[in-house]
């Protein structure tokens, strides 16, 4: 769970370990966290443009360009997995995007 407290700042809720971490994170400037799995995040620069970011690690992994604006996102397994997919739902209908990194 993400909270934001400043452009940059945000505060990192750990459900394992039940604590709030705050890290400064100024790849997320003008982005938007669509999901967080696995230790990733899934944020959106725009609807279009998607990329992972690991907050710890600030690796980043860009998607290709989304060929629908999504409005709910997901992610089947870490993007450094071989079989990692996105997957996203785009009003009533549902598109499966291989974004295969």
């Amino acid at each position: 769970m993400l909270f934001r407290s400043s452009k940059s700042t945000c505060k990192l809720f750990h459900s394992l370990h039940k604590k709030f971490y705050n890290m400064d994170l100024p790849e997320l400037t003008g982005g938007k966290v669509r999901c967080s799995k696995f230790g990733w995040l899934l944020v959106s620069r725009d609807e279009l443009n998607w990329f992972f970011l690991n907050p710890v690690t600030k690796v980043e992994m860009e998607l290709p360009s989304c060929p629908v604006p999504f409005i709910i996102v997901g992610f089947s397994s870490p993007p450094t997995s071989m079989d990692s997919m996105v997957f996203g739902i785009y009003t009533n209908c549902y598109v499966i995007v291989d974004a295969r990194v």
